[in-house]
């Protein structure tokens, strides 16, 4: 499903780097920080000489959190709000998820801006 959505949306794509992006955008969300290096290194070995992009966010989203976390009076944190960003995509593709971390790991401010963002 997700490499179907990049390939409508980049059909100019190389099929390895479309398979790469589809892999890392399902999995990455799921990992733990310390795993994620781990991960790297097999999509590396799985794809030799194909480069890892960045993930492309999607700037209006991006600008929503941004915008419901000043007026809920909270300092914009680009780790959560890429992880507000990975929670979107896992939606997409599940049909329930859990956010797990340490206590006092910024979940439910994720979880939070991104329910009020998406009502932007």
């Amino acid at each position: 499903m997700v490499a179907g959505v990049l390939r409508r949306a980049e059909p100019d794509l190389r099929e390895d780097q479309l398979l790469m992006r589809a892999l890392r955008q399902i999995n990455l969300p799921k990992l733990v920080v310390d795993d994620i290096p781990l991960f790297s290194g097999l999509i590396t070995d799985l794809f030799p000489g194909v480069e890892q992009e960045l993930t492309q966010l999607d700037s209006r989203l991006v600008s929503a959190i941004s915008t419901s976390m000043l007026s809920h009076g909270y300092t914009i944190v680009q780790d959560q709000i890429l992880k507000a960003v990975q929670l979107r995509d896992t939606l997409k593709t599940r049909h329930s998820v859990m956010v797990i971390g340490p206590t006092c790991g910024g979940k439910t401010v994720v979880i939070t801006m991104f329910t009020k963002a998406q009502k932007k």
